[in-house]
């Protein structure tokens, strides 16, 4: 069969990262000393690494720049008093039981998608898997409240796990940095065996 597009031009909006707080804590590995130290969203560098809910090392291959301009909710979480502040359209691979009583099934979800739900069925219904930092494991916490906040400074990171997943906060929270639209760009690219394709990405 003939190709009908041989040239794909994707466009992804500036400002469409999935944030965090600047301030939010995390675990980072040193790897000319092999020693684990404590930094934060705002003071991670590209090139640095941070831990996979699986407990292996991830590097950071790109962060945006800082910004203030998105809704922002502060997400509590069962079994610490430690709370993470997240841009509406971070997002987070949770199982949910949107009903109670009914099966959960595991998926990504935005924050404000979270705090909708948690708003409707007034009792929490999603739930972030358990992680481990290599040493120590954390079971699964269910995320107990989302409350809008002020806007704060945020920036997102993207790491190179294959499934887009680290850990942020002291209590090793797992979340979620989607490339959906250049994962989609190398499929276009390599995965169809046709020849002769090309994709542009502008962001």
């Amino acid at each position: 069969d003939t190709r009908r597009f041989r040239v794909g031009y994707i466009e992804i909006p500036k400002k469409n990262g999935k944030m965090l707080d600047v301030r939010t804590p995390l675990l980072s590995l040193d790897e000319s000393t092999g020693l684990r130290r404590w930094t934060t969203i705002g003071g991670i560098r590209a090139g640095d690494k941070v831990f996979h809910p699986d407990g292996h090392p991830v590097t950071v291959v790109a962060k945006s720049e800082v910004m203030d301009h998105e809704r922002c909710f502060r997400l509590s979480f069962s079994q610490t008093d430690e709370t993470i502040v997240a841009g509406e359209n971070h997002l987070w691979e949770t199982s949910c039981d949107q009903f109670a009583g009914t099966s959960l099934y595991t998926g990504i979800r935005k924050t404000i998608d979270i705090f909708r739900e948690v708003r409707l069925n007034g009792r929490p219904s999603h739930t972030v898997r358990e992680s481990t930092d290599g040493r120590s494991r954390s079971k699964s916490r269910q995320i107990t409240d989302v409350v809008e906040v002020p806007k704060v400074s945020c920036q997102c990171i993207q790491v190179d796990s294959g499934d887009g997943m680290f850990l942020v906060g002291e209590s090793l929270i797992p979340t979620h940095n989607s490339t959906l639209m250049s994962g989609m760009g190398l499929m276009l690219m390599l995965a169809d065996h046709e020849p002769s394709a090309e994709v542009y990405i502008a962001a």
